[in-house]
């Protein structure tokens, strides 16, 4: 299967990282930041969304912006949701999901760029020390 054309610049791809149980608010988040625009949320889910939203599970016309809530483990379905995007795509990713784009990006030939915003950002783990300390009774 032919993939279609994708029309969306790099910089305009983008993927917000945030948990499961805050994409909502950060959806709210990013609909009040683009308020004229033509929105489609993509997602399996019962959104209530104000009426000038689309909620659908796949996008079949073009919007301003589309906003990927639920990645397809299907990567070429993604694609083709990007091809009725006009100005922005936006992707919700999860830690659960994280293993999805990388396929994203394969296909697309490039890496999306990433951004975290405050307040959504998942906490990156520090990286535990090893045990350097000897003790006296050690030698």
């Amino acid at each position: 299967m032919a993939l279609p054309p994708i029309s969306i610049k790099r910089h305009n791809h983008r993927v917000y990282f945030c948990t499961s149980e805050r994409k909502n608010e950060l959806l709210d988040v990013l609909i009040a930041s683009h308020p004229s625009m033509s929105i489609a949320i993509v997602t399996t889910l019962a959104l209530e969304l104000p009426e000038h939203i689309t909620v659908a599970t796949e996008i079949t016309s073009a919007f301003d912006l589309i906003i990927v809530y639920d990645l397809p483990q299907d990567s070429e379905a993604y694609i083709n949701r990007l091809s009725f995007a006009n100005q922005f795509v936006f992707m919700l990713l999860a830690p659960e999901e994280q293993n999805v784009l990388y396929p994203i990006e394969t296909i697309l030939g490039r890496t999306l760029v990433q951004e975290r915003l405050e307040g959504f950002a998942q906490p990156i783990p520090a990286k535990e020390k090893p045990n350097t300390e000897r003790h006296a009774h050690d030698n």
